[in-house]
Order: structure tokens, then sequence, then C-alpha cells
């Protein structure tokens, strides 16, 4: 799967069906990219080791290992690494209450998910890839 595609993006998130539909709407939008899932932080976290994304998106609040202390790790393997933060919280309440602006993300996007703000943000951390524009629309009389 690398071999076919020289960018990867790590998508970390618990919930089974948020990950599973931002992974999918991903994929189209940029079928230039790998990308890898993980459930929680630990995983991620091998993940990371084992393929080395350019980019990780991460939820925040997951069981086994936050987003927070896997972000830490990650940076301390690769600083150069782009993290962008899903989380319910503002980004604000997350740097006053963790040490999440001394591990460097580099982007929050609050819950739930504007996916144009993610598409975006994906642009901004990784410059070098474009999505795919979205078909137009068609009306469809019933």
């Amino acid at each position: 799967m690398e071999g076919d595609h020289p960018l990867s993006i790590l998508l970390v998130e618990d919930d089974a069906t948020s990950r599973e539909i931002l992974a999918s709407m991903l994929a189209v939008k940029f079928p230039q990219v790998a990308f890898l899932l993980a459930n929680n932080g630990k995983t991620g976290l091998e993940a990371f080791k084992k393929h080395s994304p350019a980019l990780v998106i991460t939820d925040l609040n997951m069981p086994v290992m936050d987003g927070i202390s896997m972000a830490a790790q990650i940076k301390s393997i690769d600083a150069g690494v782009k993290l962008i933060a899903l989380t319910a919280f503002s980004d604000k309440s997350v740097r006053e209450n963790s040490n999440a602006e001394a591990i460097g993300i580099d982007h929050y996007i609050l819950k739930p998910v504007d996916y144009r703000m993610l598409l975006t943000t994906i642009q901004q951390c990784l410059p070098g890839i474009a999505p795919l524009p979205s078909p137009p629309h068609v009306a469809t009389e019933q």
C-alpha cells in the first residue's frame, strides 16, 4: 500500500463510525494519499512508528492512550510531523488544560467536524496535495 502512495496520513479516532466515515470521505478527496487508521493513541503510535506518515489527524479524548500523550511521543520521534487535533473542546480550553501547546499541535478542529475546514487544514499542512473537486450538484425531480 505504501509503495503506491508516496504520502500517507494517519487517522486516529476511537469511534469506529466516525473513523470510517472520515477515512472514506478523505480517501475520495485525496486519492493520491494512503490513509492509515487506528482506534486509540497506542495503536496510532505503533502505526506512526511503522509507517512514518506526514500528517496525523487525531481525536484527543480516547481510551488506552489519549491523543495528547500520543502526539507528544510522535513529536519526540519526528518533530516535523504535522498534527491536527479533533476535539469537542475549544483549542483554548485544550491548551489551558494540557501541555498541548508545548507538544506542537498545528491545528485544532472542533467536533462535529466541518469537512470543508478539515480539507483546507490538510492542504495547509501538506501544501503539495489538492482534493478532487466535488461533482456538481444535480437536482432531481421527485
